[in-house]
């Protein structure tokens, strides 16, 4: 009883194996058919990225012996966009393997723009022709000021901590939804205060309202980096 068990327990190891020499061998198989051409699609996939005049300059930067065949994959995709699924996974991948991710490509957009700029819509727009990625991941994590109104109240709370009294005071000028939604996340006496910097405040140029609201931006941008708060951008 004891041989026939090891007899049977050796059986299995020999399949075991078997089957893990076919499967690894096929591992290496997917492996040395990329070296042999795989990359090669991937650099043509690139190139699409590109557009035509940078994919041009590109190509002739690429080493004599593969240039031949990266031309002939990049023609058999000349009827893709840059903004192709096929394409943009292939960016996105390099994207992220690279640490250049989503939200560092956007925060490195929106670090210096003021949250109210009304250009910023069509500029992602124009973008998108040339860089769907950058276009798509800035849309992504643009927060206009307005949006602070779709915030549950103990997000609010917890930005209110953060805030200067006098930056929130210049940030909701012209900006009402905010301003009542802000103050029903205060005590009595503290709004009663805020309205009265406001009131007090005056007419102030275009430009410190913007610069007050990009502060607070960055404030909700960093307690939601830590976890303190929650944006839904299903919106």
């Amino acid at each position: 009883m004891e041989n026939q068990n090891q007899n049977e327990l050796l059986e299995n190891e020999n399949t075991v194996r078997e089957v893990f020499d076919k499967v690894n061998e096929k591992s290496f198989s997917v492996l040395s058919d990329y070296l042999q051409e795989g990359y090669k699609k991937n650099l043509a996939k690139l190139l699409v990225y590109f557009g035509e005049d940078r994919a041009k300059a590109e190509i002739e930067k690429i080493p004599e012996p593969i240039k031949s065949d990266v031309q002939m994959y990049y023609s058999q995709f000349s009827d893709k966009k840059n903004s192709d699924p096929e394409i943009l996974e292939e960016i996105n991948h390099i994207f992220r393997t690279s640490g250049y991710n989503a939200k560092i490509m956007a925060d490195d957009v929106l670090s210096n723009v003021t949250s109210c700029n009304q250009s910023i819509n069509k500029i992602i727009k124009e973008v998108f022709e040339k860089n769907p990625i950058l276009s798509i991941n800035v849309e992504y994590y643009y927060l206009p000021f307005e949006d602070i109104i779709n915030l549950d109240d103990r997000s609010i709370q917890k930005i209110l901590r953060e805030v200067d009294q006098e930056v929130l005071a210049y940030a909701l000028h012209d900006c009402p939804e905010v301003e009542e939604k802000i103050y029903l996340n205060m005590s009595k006496r503290a709004a009663s205060m805020l309205k009265e910097d406001i009131e007090f405040m005056g007419p102030v140029s275009t430009y410190s309202v913007r610069e007050a609201q990009r502060k607070i931006i960055n404030i909700i941008k960093k307690l939601e980096d830590d976890g303190e708060i929650f944006i839904d951008r299903r919106r």
